[in-house]
């Protein structure tokens, strides 16, 4: 009985190392890198939720939501390694431009809605649902 109380306290104490922090839904939370990025490429968003998730040997993951659904994550830094805007295009600028060229050229009338810097590269979701892997120099990867 004691062997399984002990286990039982143990969850609860590693589900609460990874537990994430909601911080006030205000951009001033963020890294100022993140902060810039907000407003130049989704300034009319609004915020609805900000929460930073620390992991135990990882870094500081800020998964910042947006009313309408849109997600980004940000690194410690500051710097965006995902954003989902649902069904919606991500702006073109935060695509590299080859992969922007792929998508054109063989999905016409799609459109990325999800991208995710990877370390290998980026992985894109279209509206079609289809995922694609692509290297960092924006080669599709097999």
């Amino acid at each position: 009985m004691k062997k399984i109380t002990l286990l039982f306290t143990f969850l609860l104490c590693s589900i609460g190392l990874f537990a994430g922090k909601t911080l006030p839904n205000d951009i001033e939370q963020l890294p100022a890198n993140a902060q810039k990025m907000i407003k130049t490429h989704f300034p009319k968003s609004k915020i609805a939720k900000i929460v930073l998730e620390e992991e135990a040997f990882e870094s500081k993951v800020y998964d910042v939501r947006f009313e309408g659904e849109y997600t980004i994550l940000f690194d410690h830094k500051g710097n965006w390694f995902l954003v989902d805007c649902i069904k919606d295009p991500v702006p073109t600028v935060l695509v590299p431009v080859e992969i922007t060229k792929y998508i054109v050229e063989n999905f016409p009338g799609d459109h990325i809605t999800q991208i995710e810097v990877e370390k290998s590269g980026y992985e894109v979701e279209l509206k079609s649902d289809l995922a694609i892997r692509f290297d960092k120099k924006g080669n599709v990867r097999f």
